[in-house]
């Protein structure tokens, strides 16, 4: 997909600044492509790294794509002389883009005390 042929729902989910966005859409529609490009806009601008976005989706396989992509633009910006996207690539692989159910898991795992879990949950 490329910016000619972004909706303008698309465009402004990619431009907008400030506060969280959930974008929904059919299978296709270029989700993941908005995703990518609006966290890649924030971190080139300086806004935001890597380890201030978190990113959920329903599948593993779908999670692993994002990270992949998201790796890759920023592996592009970087070549474009953004040092900030280099700096932030190795964060990627340790990055909240997740399915919901490992999210969670993990927010459980941190906090078990709190939720009332045992600590091997």
């Amino acid at each position: 997909m490329s910016e000619k042929q972004l909706k303008g729902e698309q465009i402004a989910a990619i431009e907008r600044d400030g506060g969280d966005i959930v974008v929904s859409a059919s299978a296709g529609s270029g989700k993941t492509f908005v995703m990518i490009n609006r966290i890649v806009r924030l971190i080139t601008q300086g806004k935001t790294d890597v380890n201030g976005i978190l990113c959920v989706t329903f599948t593993d396989a779908a999670a692993a794509d994002m990270k992949n992509k998201l790796k890759r633009a920023l592996v592009k910006a970087a070549e474009n002389g953004n040092d900030a996207a280099a700096e932030q690539y190795q964060n990627v692989s340790t990055a909240d883009i997740s399915t919901l159910h490992g999210f969670c898991a993990r927010l459980i795992r941190a906090y078990f005390f709190r939720a009332g879990v045992s600590p091997d949950f």
